[in-house]
């Protein structure tokens, strides 16, 4: 099963009723998001390695779940009406409103009768809305993707499912998603108490209640309202490591190599692999083509079977024991204090 994700991170600024979409730029002259889906920019790779190696009908086509910001979509939407773009020698016109037309274009002709994973809008870290008691902003952040993904992109996506920033949850945001109807999420098994047997790639959550008077209150899973899809750290870790992470164009192949030889490797051992790149992933168009026709090519040679996201989540584990979520003490501390948030 493999996660395609599309995302980035503009900043909007705030602007009047009936003005122009504005975007910020760091630097002079620079109108970042424009760069990023113009001919080969990154988002421009990425959604080229989809069209070259899964078109439309590939065997690959039903493992592959594009994973996709709802804001992002609706950046590009406005985009491609005119925009304007702040910068520190002032406010000038935007120039990507063609390239996001013919972006968003590709991507709705990519998308059709595919698996579609909204996630959360602009990519919102929802552990840290849950600590600060904002259930409501979390509600938005899960429901506002399926809406404009149905809207920009004429498909009906996958909904119940959160990929979470990090992959990792604390036991109140777990609560809080399986009251908003979520009923699996992709985690880190790195997160998971007790850590899940190596073959096992889907397990029941458990989370014990906030409530000192009934501390054992299941409030998520019991193996049967909630699930994780546990990506692979081996493959994560090939993924996020050498020039292809970085912020600037990689100039070197080999991290794909990694990455390419880790995916064979864990083929090779007959376990389940949830394939999870980065949320915007730093990788020239051309590696991105060679990892996803490895895994082509994987299947071609039956070393893997193609298994749809929508079904991975609705599993049900009924036996073998259930894993509660724990919130990494490093994540703690990078945490914005309560002081700012209330």
């Amino acid at each position: 099963t493999i996660l395609w994700p599309l995302a980035a991170a503009p900043e909007r600024l705030p602007t009047g009723p009936r003005e122009p979409m504005l975007i910020r730029s760091d630097r002079a002259g620079t109108d970042p998001l424009a760069a990023e889906i113009a001919p080969g920019g990154r988002l421009d790779g990425l959604l080229g390695a989809l069209e070259q190696a899964v078109p439309p009908g590939s065997p690959l086509a039903t493992a592959v779940c594009v994973a996709v910001d709802p804001l992002l979509l609706e950046t590009l939407d406005e985009m491609s009406r005119g925009y304007q773009v702040s910068d520190p020698r002032g406010i000038t016109d935007g120039t990507g409103a063609r390239d996001a037309r013919s972006w968003l274009d590709r991507l709705r002709a990519a998308v059709q009768g595919r698996c579609v994973l909204p996630l959360p809008y602009a990519d919102t870290d929802l552990v840290a809305l849950s600590r600060a008691g904002l259930t409501d902003l979390e509600a938005l952040a899960t429901s506002t993707g399926a809406r404009l993904v149905s809207d920009l992109l004429g498909v009906q996506p996958v909904t119940g499912v959160v990929w979470p920033l990090d992959e990792m949850l604390d036991e109140r945001t777990l609560a809080d998603l399986t009251a908003l109807q979520t009923h699996a999420v992709l985690l880190d098994p790195r997160d998971l108490t007790p850590p899940p047997v190596p073959a096992r790639d889907v397990v029941g959550l458990v989370g014990g209640s906030s409530s000192t008077a009934n501390p054992g209150a299941v409030v998520a899973g019991n193996r049967d309202s909630a699930v994780g899809l546990l990506v692979d750290p081996l493959l994560t870790s090939a993924l996020t490591s050498g020039p292809s992470n970085t912020m600037v164009p990689a100039t070197s192949s080999l991290s794909t190599q990694d990455e390419i030889g880790a995916l064979v490797y864990r083929a090779a051992g007959g376990r389940g692999i949830l394939l999870a790149p980065p949320r915007r992933w730093q990788v020239r168009g051309t590696d991105a083509t060679a990892l996803m026709t490895a895994a082509r090519q994987l299947l071609d040679a039956g070393f893997v079977t193609s298994r749809e996201l929508p079904a991975l989540a609705a599993a049900r584990p009924a036996t073998g024991s259930a894993a509660a979520v724990t919130y990494p003490p490093q994540a703690t501390a990078e945490e914005i204090p309560y002081q700012v948030t209330s």
